[in-house]
């Protein structure tokens, strides 16, 4: 699911950039529209962040279930 997500973002990337190049051409307006559009992905596709981390490069095995049990309460 990562993954699929991860390329989810990509594409949109792509879509958006090629779609408004000029609008795009600015730097400031490029990382605003980027962070909006990762922003909507991520509330859309994984509101809990579970699947846009890869959490087996970030932390070890007991990292991982403390997050898992702290996100149930």
């Amino acid at each position: 699911m990562p993954m699929i997500i991860l390329a989810l973002r990509i594409e949109m990337e792509l879509i958006f950039k090629n779609t408004y190049p000029v609008f795009f051409a600015n730097e400031t307006h490029e990382k605003i529209g980027m962070k909006l559009l990762n922003d909507v992905v991520t509330k859309l596709l994984d509101s809990n962040l579970y699947f846009s981390r890869f959490s087996f490069f970030e932390s070890g095995r007991e990292a991982i279930n403390l997050k898992f049990q702290i996100s149930k309460k």
